[in-house]
């Protein structure tokens, strides 16, 4: 996002009903959604189980367009987008070997998405449990892994310095190598 738009006043004017400020909301977060969606599927092409436009569709009505979640800061907005990504790619992926269970694989390339969309689940639930001993290494991977934040992005999103961010990225790769060395898989 442009670095001259003030985020404060303008989702203030959002706030208060303003509609071209509403308009100006929705465009910039799309937008924004657009580059964070790009991002993120090309980190996880192997297990992309939606496409791009779908992703950024679904999350602009998750933050936006139900009128439940008002956007307070542009951290705010990427703390958001990064939850929202993480449960609609996990959601897919859900769907998707749900619907593996019952229909044959028409080729090894199907099967091989197959097993990445289950990867895919497996770290959803492994941030799960990660958030229940470390709620902010889990945040720091929701926004890296699933949304594709930068460093700088993460640290406004979660509040924490970029070092922060850095640490805890580390600490909970770590966490997570060991998580699934115990459980006989991996994502990589």
């Amino acid at each position: 996002m442009s670095e001259t738009i003030d985020w404060d006043a303008l989702l203030a004017r959002y706030r208060e009903g303003d509609k071209s400020a509403s308009d100006a909301v929705f465009a910039l977060v799309y937008k924004e959604l657009r580059l964070l969606a790009r991002r993120s599927m090309g980190k996880h092409k192997r297990s992309q189980t939606i496409e791009t436009t779908m992703l950024v569709n679904e999350a602009c009505i998750r933050i936006l367009g139900r009128g439940v979640v008002r956007v307070e800061t542009r951290a705010h907005l990427l703390n958001l987008a990064a939850l929202a990504m993480r449960q609609i790619l996990c959601d897919a992926a859900r769907r998707r070997i749900l619907r593996a269970q019952f229909l044959q694989p028409a080729s090894e390339d199907d099967e091989f998405i197959v097993h990445d969309a289950d990867d895919l689940v497996r770290v959803d639930e492994a941030i799960n449990d990660l958030a229940k001993t470390d709620e902010m290494a889990a945040k720091v991977v929701e926004c890296k892994f699933f949304a594709g934040l930068s460093d700088e992005d993460t640290s406004a999103a979660t509040g924490l310095s970029p070092r922060a961010v850095q640490r805890n990225w580390q600490k909970a790769r770590e966490w997570l190598q060991v998580y699934f060395d115990q459980r006989g898989s991996s994502t990589e």
